[in-house]
């Protein structure tokens, strides 16, 4: 959620989550990424989460910030300026799947069948024929109406990848731009986070 006018967010706030969080990150990206420094150019404050940053903007305690669905619908609602980020961060991971080194050591026949059972849900999620069972699913399991469900439904389907595969290149983007905005120190590369054997055949 932005002005058109990004010369118009120096001296302003931006309403993050909390420190550290990816929310943060990728503001902190974007701004910089449109010339601004974050917390010179642009102050960042914690407000919270999807809805308390949203109330944020309406307050005018802040003059943008990043909403996922359905949230980012209620700002359509209110008139509010559109910027998608997500059409500078094609690699963005927006869905992970985390273990420990116990479960993949110990279990990995857990993992195995987890990452197949995914593919067949994400398989029946992209399939067209679907698509109205799985709005209903939406409406019922989230509690949305029947036009906030298809929105965030239309939203998100774009970013669900075939077979949960990981983007390499998203994930070398979030090593490097965490890196850049000082909450790691550690030296990490993609061996360190990444094994695709678990993914199905």
């Amino acid at each position: 959620m932005a002005v058109w006018d990004l010369k118009e967010l120096k001296g302003k706030s931006a309403a993050g989550m909390v420190t550290g969080n990816g929310t943060n990150i990728q503001l902190e990206y974007w701004l910089r990424n449109h010339g601004l420094e974050p917390n010179k150019d642009v102050r960042i404050i914690n407000a919270g989460d999807n809805a308390e940053r949203l109330q944020a903007v309406q307050q005018g305690q802040a003059a943008l910030t990043i909403l996922s669905p359905p949230t980012d619908i209620r700002a359509d609602e209110m008139g509010l300026k559109q910027y998608r980020m997500r059409d500078e961060l094609t690699t963005y991971n927006h869905n992970m799947i985390v273990a420990n080194g116990d479960l993949i050591k110990k279990q990995p026949e857990v993992l195995h069948a987890y990452m197949a059972a995914n593919n067949e849900a994400l398989k029946y999620v992209k399939d067209p024929a679907n698509r109205d069972e799985v709005i209903k699913i939406i409406i019922e399991e989230l509690e949305m109406t029947q036009s906030d469900a298809e929105k965030s439904f239309d939203f998100v389907l774009p970013a669900l990848a075939d077979q949960g595969r990981i983007n390499l290149d998203g994930v070398d983007w979030a090593i490097n731009t965490v890196k850049e905005t000082g909450m790691s120190k550690k030296e990490v590369s993609l061996e360190d986070l990444v094994d695709e054997s678990f993914y199905p055949e």
